[in-house]
């Protein structure tokens, strides 16, 4: 006697879709105090962190302080995670566009997966 297939209801394939990514705006804020050497926080990097969480507001981009990227010459510096792109020299002028990018890349990301 053969013993009967059992196949479980799985439902149906949204079931199991993973959320929506959601991006992540990571800002360099770090400062180095010496009078010759560059840094993101001597550059802008506080003031460009809170124009950016103030463009963000109501979306589902993720705006966070973020420890030296090693562009100190570059900065301020700004990258959208996971795996994104790296933006340099942003001001805060930039906010508006940065938040968008970062929208855009996680729609991406959602479409891939």
């Amino acid at each position: 006697m053969t013993k009967p297939v059992i196949t479980p209801n799985l439902g149906t394939l949204s079931q199991f879709r993973a959320p929506s990514m959601t991006a992540t705006i990571m800002v360099c804020t770090h400062y180095r105090y010496a009078i010759n050497q560059p840094s993101c926080g001597k550059r802008g990097g506080e003031a460009l962190l809170l124009s950016l969480r103030e463009a963000a507001t109501g979306t589902d981009v993720a705006v966070e302080a973020s420890c030296c990227f090693g562009r100190c010459t570059e900065g301020a510096v700004v990258r959208i995670a996971p795996g994104g792109t790296f933006y340099h020299g942003v001001i805060v002028d930039d906010a508006p566009n940065i938040v968008r990018a970062a929208k855009l890349f996680a729609a991406a990301i959602d479409v891939v997966e």
